[in-house]
């Protein structure tokens, strides 16, 4: 006895991928985060690169928060706290609810990361729903 699957097409696994991408970033906010100084006009891209040391007793505290349980028996990454630490600062910063984040997973695969932060949640709960995303970068999060 044999057992026939379909051959999922590229061109149908590629409309698949649309219509994921297309779901999470239906109705995004637009977050407006304050500024130290006047944008230039029209808007030009610059990108830059800041590299600083972590102060060991900040490292350990990462470390020790990477190996608490976030319901799961994987421990969390730097990339994942640090991650859900910034969303927190731009909620705060910005009052947004629903925060729209383009960066790369922790394997270079670039994704939005839609979080959804409300001030009774705990960094626990943000925690977790940060690392099922960054995890799978295809989940829709």
């Amino acid at each position: 006895m044999s057992l026939l699957i379909p051959k999922i097409s590229d061109q149908a696994m590629d409309m698949a991928v649309l219509e994921r991408w297309a779901k999470r970033l239906q109705n995004l906010t637009v977050s407006h985060l304050p500024s130290d100084y006047t944008r230039p006009s029209p808007p030009r891209l610059v990108e830059a690169e800041l590299s600083r040391s972590i102060d060991p007793e900040i490292q350990l505290a990462l470390y020790r928060l990477a190996l608490q349980s976030t319901g799961d028996s994987q421990p969390t990454s730097s990339f994942t706290i640090l991650l859900s630490a910034f969303l927190v600062l731009v909620h705060r910063l910005t009052g947004d609810e629903d925060i729209s984040l383009g960066t790369s997973s922790e394997g270079g695969d670039p994704f939005v990361l839609r979080a959804q932060i409300s001030p009774t949640d705990s960094f626990a709960a943000l925690l977790s729903r940060v690392k099922k995303v960054t995890s799978d970068p295809k989940t829709e999060g």
